[in-house]
């Protein structure tokens, strides 16, 4: 069921006797070249997971970096702005930050967050310059380096699952990557694609090599 994970009774409101499900970090190795950006609606019982996403990105992205102090008015006027009133709960939106602040304290204490970060850049590949444009959802920047994480909302699925669909957005994760690298001058030490839905964060390991930025 979608909100089991989120610890949500059957009205789909925050049981507080339920204890949140901590997110299960799952890493991937060795990727292959191939891959699609495909962000084209993926509906499942009725529900536009396009726009599910797109109001997820929004809570979080503001969230994350300045939380209001009406936690469920705010996750409540962004479902509305969307039209998701219906199909999603405010306690939906702020079990799912709660739960990526809960990891990220525990791995990352102290990281600093930035969401949203607009990326631009020109990079050498294989099949010639290209001009990357994009948007990180959140970084964390550590005293190790920065930590790249991308939100994508499907329906919750099992692990070799998660995994397959973080496969497709390796490409995705080298550009943001390279371009933070150019832009800072800093590494990028690690990069997940976070399932809010799912509740889970899959670490995927892109090869540097791949893309090489331009003098």
């Amino acid at each position: 069921k979608l909100y089991d994970a989120l610890a949500l009774d059957d009205d789909r409101q925050r049981d507080p006797d339920i204890p949140l499900t901590p997110i299960e970090w799952v890493k991937v190795h060795n990727l292959p070249d191939y891959v699609h950006f495909d962000h084209r609606a993926h509906v499942h019982a009725g529900v536009d997971w396009l726009v599910v996403g797109n109001a997820m990105h929004l809570f979080l992205g503001a969230y994350l970096v300045r939380p209001a102090a009406d936690r469920l008015g705010h996750a409540a006027a962004v479902l509305d702005a969307y039209g998701l009133s219906g199909e999603l709960q405010p306690e939906t939106c702020v079990a799912i930050s709660d739960r990526l602040r809960a990891w990220q304290e525990e791995n990352y204490p102290g990281a600093e967050f930035v969401t949203e970060v607009p990326l631009l850049g020109t990079v050498d590949t294989a099949a010639g310059p290209r001009t990357l444009m994009g948007y990180a959802d959140l970084v964390l920047e550590t005293s190790q380096g920065f930590v790249l994480v991308d939100h994508k909302c499907y329906p919750a699925a099992d692990d070799v699952h998660s995994r397959e669909i973080a496969m497709g957005y390796a490409s995705q994760l080298l550009g943001y990557a390279t371009l933070i690298e150019m832009a800072t001058g800093r590494e990028v030490v690690a990069t997940l694609i976070h399932f809010p839905f799912a509740g889970k964060l899959v670490e995927v390991e892109v090869e540097r090599t791949a893309v090489r930025s331009l003098v």
